[in-house]
């Protein structure tokens, strides 16, 4: 997720070496939602009671942070609640939705490569 030159700070520097390190020992790299991804965040509501809210993701940036806006509670986007999330918030402040309803399927997604095979005319 961090690009050469993007590391600025030792935080930045010690989660882009965990992501890297997690990678190497799972097999699977870690990706934010990607930009028009339902999601679901944690929003308090009357003051004391929590609930769970969809939400789109907007905006990502390099560090795995993006920018999220939270539905209402009929269901309808709202362009003034935007909200930014970060990647240690996950299953905290933020979670993915399993159901189907989001366009990737889990926490993390493998990196598979396939060769194109070309016929000679």
């Amino acid at each position: 997720n961090f690009r050469f030159g993007q590391v600025r700070s030792m935080v930045h520097l010690r989660e882009a070496l965990q992501q890297v390190l997690e990678a190497r020992r799972t097999g699977v790299a870690y990706r934010p939602p990607a930009v028009g991804e339902l999601i679901e965040v944690e929003v308090a509501s009357d003051g004391t009671d929590v609930e769970w809210r969809r939400a789109v993701v907007r905006r990502t940036k390099e560090d795995g942070s993006f920018l999220a806006c939270v539905y209402d509670p009929l269901g309808n986007p709202d362009e003034n609640f935007l909200e930014w999330y970060k990647r240690v918030e996950e299953e905290k402040e933020w979670r993915r939705i399993s159901n189907g309803a989001s366009s990737t399927q889990g926490r993390k997604r493998k990196f598979k490569y396939k060769t194109a095979r070309f016929k000679a005319k």
